[in-house]
């Protein structure tokens, strides 16, 4: 059939393009911004004759119906329905706006409610050919509701018949969850049919389908089928400009026709695991840019995802990015098609790695505007870090943690000298098989008992007269109190239906503080990973002056084979007891929690809208909805959004263009939801009000593109601390151990929340890298305290 949905610029719509595309039989409908006043006016006005649409489905999102900026051209549509004869359904929003357009008042409801399972009773009496609730098994079924605003009962039109009714499980409100225009197929669900929580969505929609179909065939209107379309995308135009930048600065990065070569150390010859390879390696040169993403298999716990590979590496070509120059994803795609590298084996054998060299790297949470034409928090003018790092890597050594080999990866221009990689092959085979008896000496500050990690935690400190000091203090971005009225000012905006859920973040920054000699970050990501391990943990040493140590536990995005995409996003946190009967009482009741599962359901549903961008159909599954993840310091609800794309992205044709590109993917789901809240759009404006600054590294991602375009892998930037050598008032370096640290916290404000619940959440998550640059730093305590001096403006860059 020919369906229309019209996009209230939410982040679940494209999750009712997917069921539209399952119920029809893989048709996809057309997907049209409210205010794309071009395709709307062939709508509303009678010149053109009955709608081209045999049904049209007015989408979730934020706002009141009664406000043009919020419902767009929605009430003149459903106004105009004798003109262009479409049937129409109504989802939350949508179900809002007809009974607004009919002459019905929207009022808040006693409580708001988003993410949360209710149980609705449909009360419908017309026939099965007309009823669109026809086929349930039962008059009650579970409905997930997201929303703050209802349907006024009492002012409810007479022309609209009530068709089903939830009870609020707290308030006991009865509140209308669907209607049905007496004369006209016009039909509204306030709850959302297409949530993985939902129940008979798919029939709810065929039903409606069935009825939009039957009446066009009535009244001698052809209905057809579609071909499926690509969903809608935004030009970011400025082709010019970004052409003469991208010759500019991409141009650096040009990598030829490229050759692999791939070396295997069976186990038994393997003497260095990764954390040994990595300071046999690069343990020497702080100014190298180096890299370890690190899975920290050798502290996996039993209900952790078992993430087979880690890497370590450097960059043979790096450029730090700033995204507001041109089009970030185009410029990825662009190089991407200059720089293939094939290796069929890797399409097949789950024995290779999934990184043959490529771009490796990490992508800041500004590069959000590429995606949403989202504001740009904080100053304007160049912005440290950068918006986006990305290197070419051509040398790499792959832990495998499933068979303990390790493999040497070489990946050079077809035109280099082959024996420039079998040198660096004979290199590092050395260091990976020598015994430690006599390991390489390290001048970065790396004592024995960190290289070790054989000492306990609380080892005492040396206490000679170069000691560093006892007491380290962090202070906040944002102060205690001002954080606690965003909470508060976030709850309105969800009681206004404004937003669902608002991730709210803070920032913790290290006061100036006397180092050990010779103090390098390296020290803390040893410490880190040991104290907090994390499965998705990375080290990104920039050179002398940036460094990123992450301890990250959740996926933003994985691409295998050119066609499997998967996410596994994070919400709901506990602390773990030292006491295992505690421990496991805490575990229960965060599985439990009315609150963080409505949480995870929301960041789901909005990961799945994102996938369904994308993906084929029917192919965006949740194989895994809310399990419980134990981590070395707090339990977590962590659920896996998986999809297929609909061909594999590879290198086509003599221009080496690709099929499905993957800045195209990358620029469909950044940033992730789990960062955001949703609908993403209207929340990003939230946060920008709120935050009053650059989030930077934090809350974006680090992973790779494989040369091959085929695999990717991209975590979420939490638990995660970003070293930066400090500088004087004139710019001049400050002393050679002068590091300054910050650290990004944040949490999820849904209605439930309470503010000092949410504050004590982000003390939480920040405790384990607190804890972990206090032992690196040889300190006895911490300290928190309040905001920056500088709260009232912007603050310089340590």
């Amino acid at each position: 059939m020919r369906v229309l949905i019209i996009d209230n610029y939410d982040s679940y719509t494209y999750n009712l393009c997917q069921l539209v595309g399952i119920v029809d039989g893989g048709q996809l409908p057309v997907v049209v911004r409210h205010d794309d006043a071009t395709v709307l006016a062939s709508i509303t006005t009678c010149e053109q004759g009955p709608s081209p649409f045999d049904a049209i489905i007015v989408s979730p999102g934020p706002g009141r119906p009664e406000r043009v900026n919020d419902f767009g051209f929605c009430c003149k549509v459903i106004e105009c329905f004798s003109l262009h004869q479409t049937p129409i359904l109504g989802v939350c929003l949508g179900h809002q706006g007809i009974v607004h357009a009919f002459g019905g008042r929207v009022v808040h409801a006693q409580r708001p409610v988003h993410g949360e399972v209710a149980i609705v009773e449909k009360t419908e009496q017309r026939s099965s050919q007309k009823a669109l609730f026809s086929g349930l098994p039962s008059t009650r079924f579970r409905a997930v509701r997201y929303h703050s605003l209802v349907a006024e009962t009492a002012s409810l039109p007479s022309c609209l018949e009530p068709l089903a009714w939830c009870t609020d499980v707290d308030t006991q409100e009865r509140i209308l969850m669907a209607v049905r225009h007496q004369k006209f197929p016009i039909f509204g669900v306030q709850f959302h049919i297409e949530s993985a929580g939902t129940e008979y969505g798919d029939q709810i929609l065929r039903n409606f389908l069935r009825i939009a179909q039957r009446y066009r065939l009535e009244r001698g209107y052809p209905v057809e089928r579609l071909a499926p379309r690509v969903p809608h995308s935004t030009d970011p135009g400025n082709a010019g400009r970004f052409q003469a930048v991208y010759e500019e600065v991409m141009g650096k990065l040009h990598r030829p026709q490229r050759c692999v070569q791939m070396h295997r150390l069976e186990a038994k010859r393997v003497c260095a695991q990764p954390a040994q390879a990595f300071l046999r390696l690069y343990g020497n040169d702080p100014n190298r840019q180096v890299f370890w993403l690190d899975s920290c298999y050798e502290y996996r716990q039993e209900r952790w995802p078992a993430v087979r590979w880690s890497m370590i590496g450097e960059w043979e070509s790096s450029h730090a990015l700033d995204g507001s120059r041109f089009p970030f994803w185009e410029a990825l795609d662009k190089e991407l098609s200059t720089s293939a590298a094939s290796w069929p084996e890797l399409e097949t054998s789950d024995e290779l790695p999934p990184f043959i060299g490529g771009y490796l790297g990490y992508l800041g949470f500004e590069l959000k505007r590429e995606s949403f034409d989202a504001p740009h928090g904080g100053q304007s003018g160049r912005r440290n870090p950068a918006d986006a790092f990305l290197g070419w890597v051509h040398r790499l050594a792959i832990f495998d943690h499933q068979t303990g080999s390790v493999l040497l990866v070489t990946n050079d221009a077809a035109s280099a000298d082959p024996s420039d990689a079998a040198m660096w092959i004979e290199r590092v085979e050395c260091a990976l098989t020598t015994p430690d008896s006599a390991p390489n000496r390290v001048d970065l500050q790396v004592s024995d008992r960190i290289r070790n990690q054989e000492t306990p935690r609380n080892a005492p400190c040396d206490q000679s007269s170069n000691a560093p000091q006892k007491i380290i203090q962090f202070e906040w971005s944002r102060s205690r109190d001002q954080y606690l009225k965003d909470i508060r000012t976030c709850l309105e905006y969800i009681r206004n239906g404004e937003s669902y859920e608002i991730c709210l973040t803070n920032l913790l920054r290290l006061r100036p503080t006397k180092l050990p000699p010779k103090f390098h970050p390296l020290t803390h990501y040893l410490v880190l990973r040991r104290v907090n391990a994390a499965p998705f943990a990375a080290y990104l040493q920039l050179g002398p002056d940036t460094v990123i140590c992450s301890a990250s536990p959740e996926r933003f995005l994985l691409l295998r084979n050119g066609t499997m995409l998967e996410s596994r996003p994070i919400k709901g946190t506990i602390q773990r007891s030292a006491d295992p009967a505690e421990d496991a009482r805490l575990a229960f009741q965060l599985s439990t929690s009315r609150k963080d599962r409505a949480e995870n359901l929301m960041i789901v549903d909005l990961v799945r809208n994102d996938f369904g961008r994308l993906c084929k159909p029917g192919t965006v599954q949740v194989p895994q909805l809310m399990r419980l993840e134990t981590f070395a310091s707090v339990h977590q609800l962590v659920s896996i959004v998986q999809g297929r794309l609909p061909s594999p992205m590879r290198n086509t044709g003599p221009h080496n263009t690709w099929a499905a590109p993957l800045g195209r993917v990358l620029r469909a789901c950044f940033p992730m939801g789990s960062m955001t809240g949703a609908p993403k759009q209207r929340t990003l404006e939230i946060l920008e009000a709120l935050e009053k600054r650059p989030r930077g590294i934090y809350s974006g991602s680090i992973g790779y593109v494989s040369a091959n375009g085929q695999h990717a892998d991209w975590n979420v930037i939490i638990r995660t601390a970003v070293w930066e050598r400090r500088r004087n008032a004139n710019g001049v370096d400050a002393p050679e151990d002068s590091w300054g640290v910050s650290i990004g916290v944040g949490g999820a404000i849904v209605a439930h929340s309470d503010p000092q619940d949410e504050y004590e959440e982000t003390l939480l998550k920040a405790r384990s890298v607190i804890e972990s640059i206090r032992e690196a730093l040889q300190a006895e305590s911490v300290e928190i305290v309040e905001a920056f001096p500088c709260e009232a403006g912007p603050c310089p860059a340590p």
